[in-house]
């Protein structure tokens, strides 16, 4: 299971927003491409970069050029994964995040 946190929602939009000003087709190819990439994690949650200083792991996407924060656990034979945040490498790095919440 994925589940998107609030802020990674926004992310996703603002990227698909942008592209999608000046080409429509290819906001929609982006998106796509990025759904595809992050579901990979289901089945390879540790795929993503960990870093000792900062939570979750890192999944980098060079074609698109964007990073994904993320997080996972493995319940019941169940990998659920938490998008935390996703950003464009010329934005701020790493953009705050909050923890997975309760709710997700």
């Amino acid at each position: 299971m994925i589940f998107w946190e609030m802020d990674a929602l926004q992310d996703r939009f603002e990227f698909y927003r942008f592209i999608h000003a000046e080409n429509p087709i290819a906001a929609e190819r982006a998106d796509v491409h990025l759904v595809k990439a992050i579901q990979r994690l289901e089945q390879f949650p540790e795929l993503g970069v960990k870093r000792p200083d900062l939570p979750g792991r890192f999944l980098v996407i060079p074609s698109l050029s964007l990073t994904v924060l993320y997080t996972h656990e493995l319940k019941e034979a169940v990998t659920t994964v938490y998008i935390l945040r996703a950003w464009h490498e010329k934005r701020h790095y790493p953009p705050p995040f909050k923890q997975p919440s309760a709710n997700s």
